[in-house]
């Protein structure tokens, strides 16, 4: 049925229907689709169009995936639907950007808290706020740190799937903006504090080599395919 759908939406529309592959395959490798983003106008456009809304439904209930509109804060995105995973394997995230992804969930509460948050929702920190909460968190269980380095990385990873934006290097401050998208927290389910408390726990030295994942915390539609080998 959903072969017919889009060879139906080809042969009457081949214009809509390019664009709405090409859409899918957006949202498929970066997870979100961020309004505003260059090049994103096109595929939310596409995405959020309700004459596809059923064909998208079928599409991501085959794969797996939950497909989220948010009209207010302008983005799309897909999650792994845990009632329908069986045999289906997601990529997992590796230790070092599950604890940033962590790290800026909890940033982004507490600045919605204090009400320091734009129009849609963005809250607005810098790498070394970042890193100097995560610092307070770990300094109260007494663990190992992330290394900046890592911390870094994990950020680029965030930054490809369109949950964050990463400002300019700044020389005179030595530190730059990260914009932290609202959509951020749903990669992280609840309790994004003691998820965080517990990932620090583990040591970072024997982990480095290894990935990791939450069931909560599952990101779809990377390319990456040696991520699977994962240990809790």
């Amino acid at each position: 049925m959903m072969i017919t759908d889009f060879s139906e939406l080809e042969h009457r529309d081949e214009k809509r229907s390019t664009g709405l592959r090409q859409a899918i395959n957006t949202l498929w490798r970066h997870q979100i689709v961020w309004l505003g983003d260059h090049g994103s106008h096109l595929a939310y456009q596409s995405l959020t169009d309700a004459r596809h809304k059923g064909l998208l439904d079928k599409f991501f209930d085959i794969a797996g995936c939950d497909l989220h509109i948010n009209s207010v804060q302008q983005w799309v995105a897909i999650f792994p639907d845990c009632n329908n995973a069986e045999g289906i394997s997601w990529p997992k995230l590796p230790l070092h950007t599950t604890i940033a992804l962590l790290v800026l969930a909890v940033l982004h509460h507490e600045k919605m808290e204090a009400g320091e948050f734009d129009e849609r929702g963005v809250v607005c920190t810098t790498f070394n706020e970042c890193m100097e909460r995560y610092e307070d968190i770990v300094d109260q269980n007494g663990t190992a740190k992330l290394q900046a380095k890592r911390f870094e990385e994990a950020l680029q990873d965030l930054v490809k799937r369109h949950a964050i934006k990463v400002g300019d290097y700044s020389s005179e401050l030595e530190d730059y903006e990260i914009l932290i998208r609202p959509v951020l927290t749903h990669l992280t389910g609840e309790g994004a504090l003691q998820k965080l408390q517990q990932y620090t726990d583990s040591r970072e030295s024997a982990e480095e080599r290894k990935q990791t994942y939450d069931t909560e915390i599952l990101p779809i539609g990377e390319e990456e395919t040696d991520v699977r080998e994962a240990s809790q």
